[in-house]
């Protein structure tokens, strides 16, 4: 690929790939668009919006070939670059929240113009992550803080790796060690129905995981992914998601209660986000009154634990067999209203879940989640997701820093940039909506970020050369958002 920054622009929503394109076109003379398959077509519509909304310069088209595993890909790279007539603006209207392409463009013009950034989550005082820029993106490594945390034992490593895990891998930054199998086996059909366990919801596997796998792991050639996928969610699992999300502490959103606002805004973009294409959604069954009975009694249960020990940390997956039954059931009722004769499948992160399935007729598919051991694994850095191809070239999954940021705050509440030299250090703070105040601030992906902080990121984003104007950014995010959201 060489030292060209460049943007793969996969399966997922065309404009994180535009945003994506912006940030590094202000900090680089010209870039370059990977499209693979049918994503070549997504990457028509990046160059589009880039030329007509932002003046972006379109430059030569390169076609070719690849072979991956004796399946042929075709591949596009285009080159891009941006008019230095832009400005920069000074004031962005904002009510406390700030929207996603405004704090993302902020936060990568912030990362080039430093050797590195450090990103403290939570309550931590000692920064846990360094990011530094790459051709691909970024790459992170553990600061001392999280490097001290790696080396002790037990359940503290356990939830602070899993936590950062967690993060990583809602971004699509972590792939499962099933996600090529999975979207091979899932490949094989022109027309898909795909039943939807609840964990698999939380962690974002399709829109962050599968849609991109379908394209860059097909067993046929010039067919990279089913034309159609109609996911089923059994009503059971639109129950739980509402009972995480109803969790509060002090008036507070806890981490279960941020986990279920964050699994309705993977629902609501499934649903209702016009360019995932092929893609639709369904609610399945009936709201079953035991449910709620036992959502009362284990509340009861977890009053008592809480009184206990004030530090017991709410769990995130509270499931038990009554409610993985009903999931199935709903899922099995939905299957025999139909006649459905091509590839009817039940996603699910739980082994027992899945056995049960198998058991009961159902085509289950176990795709584990990315364990919080997995960190262990990687060695001092991660890089975005690599697809090597047979002629030894390699596809980068690449990730807006927006992005990641955005679901670190999700899943610590707050995060604090820090940059500059020791002693020296400047820092900005940014959190998620903490109260549940709104869905539309989680489907907009919008983060609190104070006028002061919001002040310093722009006067250091107006400095040295003219940039994408941030108010051009979000009136073309606002208007296509109207465009494919209607319900906002």
């Amino acid at each position: 690929m060489g030292s060209v920054p460049f943007v793969t622009v996969g399966a997922k929503r065309t404009m994180e790939y535009v945003l994506d394109a912006l940030g590094r076109l202000n900090a680089a003379p010209e870039i370059e668009l990977h499209a693979v398959g049918q994503c070549i077509s997504k990457a028509a519509d990046v160059t589009q919006i880039l030329a007509h909304e932002f003046g972006v310069a379109v430059g030569d088209t390169r076609l070719l070939t690849l072979t991956r595993r004796g399946v042929r890909f075709s591949t596009a790279s285009t080159s891009i670059s941006l008019e230095r007539g832009a400005t920069a603006d000074g004031e962005i209207q904002t009510n406390e929240f700030v929207k996603f392409p405004v704090y993302h463009l902020l936060l990568h013009d912030l990362l080039s113009r430093n050797e590195e950034l450090e990103i403290a989550v939570g309550r931590q005082r000692s920064a846990l992550l360094k990011l530094r820029q790459t051709p691909e993106g970024f790459k992170w490594t553990p600061a001392e803080a999280l490097q001290e945390s790696i080396t002790k034992k037990g359940r503290h490593r356990q939830e602070a790796l899993g936590d950062l895990v967690a993060a990583f891998s809602r971004a699509g930054l972590i792939l499962s060690p099933r996600w090529e199998p999975l979207c091979t086996r899932i490949g094989q059909f022109d027309d898909v129905i795909l039943g939807l366990d609840t964990n698999v919801i939380y962690e974002c596997v399709v829109t962050q995981q599968m849609l991109d796998g379908f394209v860059l792991t097909s067993p046929l050639d010039h067919v990279h992914s089913p034309n159609w996928l109609l996911l089923v969610v059994p009503n059971t699992v639109m129950h739980e998601i509402e009972q995480a999300a109803n969790s509060r502490r002090d008036g507070r959103l806890t981490l279960p209660g941020r986990m279920g606002y964050r699994a309705l805004q993977e629902i609501l973009e499934i649903d209702q986000s016009t360019d995932l294409r092929g893609l639709s959604l369904l609610i399945a069954g009936e709201a079953n009154p035991i449910l709620d009975a036992r959502v009362e009694l284990q509340g009861l249960r977890e009053d008592f634990r809480s009184a206990a020990s004030p530090d017991v940390r709410p769990r995130l997956y509270r499931k038990l067999s009554a409610g993985d039954t009903l999931i199935r059931d709903q899922f099995k009722a939905f299957l025999r209203q139909i006649s459905f004769h091509k590839g009817a499948y039940f996603l699910t992160g739980d082994k027992s879940n899945s056995a049960l399935g198998l058991a009961e007729g159902l085509h289950s598919i176990y795709f584990p989640l990315v364990p919080w051991s997995s960190f262990l694994q990687m060695g001092n850095k991660v890089e975005p997701p690599e697809v090597p191809f047979d002629d030894a070239t390699v596809v980068h999954l690449t990730c807006p820093i927006g992005k990641l940021c955005y679901e670190l705050a999700v899943q610590f509440e707050t995060i604090r940039i820090e940059w500059g030299p020791r002693g020296k250090t400047s820092s900005v703070e940014l959190g998620c909506d903490l109260k549940g105040e709104s869905l539309e601030h989680w489907v907009q992906r919008e983060l609190r970020i104070s006028a002061k902080d919001l002040k310093t990121l722009i006067s250091l984003y107006g400095r040295g050369e003219p940039k994408v104007s941030l108010r051009r950014a979000q009136e073309v995010w606002d208007r296509r958002a109207q465009d494919s959201m209607d319900w906002l």
